[in-house]
């Protein structure tokens, strides 16, 4: 599953998918998809993403009809892939995180220990944690696949009843 590095020259395109859990907002670079916010309203988002990109991305429903289809099946509980194409900024080893999450199937969890020692670093279950609360594109780069050791949820940016919700989604029930 690759993951490009952000600034592609192209157009900064965003849509809102209407979710079980509210609105979610997706910008999408030539590459890929650069950014996913859920629980924001679309003036924050919007002013986020010209403070990170350098420009507000412009409204264009009809490029997401492929990243919709897939949130659609993932929503209604059906196993997917998102396998969809991602353009996200981050350090050497954030992007190395996000890379390992890709990888956690859907309905499955795994410890922020493993994913670090995925990643390379075998003692840096808490650089999980922040790489995780770093994502950009949450679901697509599904940080809420990863818990603590002893199954807790551990956190997440946005909230843990998201969280819950998104591991209810695909079957999984967390201690605590």
């Amino acid at each position: 599953m690759k993951i490009e590095t952000a600034g592609k020259k192209g157009p900064f395109r965003y849509a809102v998918y209407q979710s079980s859990l509210g609105d979610i907002f997706i910008a999408m670079g030539a590459s890929g998809i650069t950014d996913i916010s859920i629980r924001t309203g679309e003036a924050s988002f919007l002013e986020k993403m010209e403070e990170k990109h350098g420009t507000p991305p412009s409204s264009c429903r009809s490029r997401f009809t492929g990243v919709f289809n897939e949130l659609d099946r993932y929503f209604s509980g059906k196993p997917v892939a998102l396998d969809l194409p991602v353009d996200l900024s981050g350090s050497p080893f954030q992007l190395e995180v996000w890379k390992v999450l890709r990888t956690i199937p859907y309905g499955v969890t795994r410890s922020y220990g493993w994913a670090a020692r995925q990643a390379g670093k075998g003692l840096g279950a808490r650089a999980v944690g922040g790489a995780c609360g770093a994502n950009p594109a949450p679901i697509i780069v599904p940080c809420h696949r990863v818990l603590r050791a002893d199954g807790s949820l551990g956190g997440y940016t946005g909230g843990l009843d998201i969280k819950r919700a998104l591991l209810k989604i695909e079957g999984v029930e967390p201690r605590g």
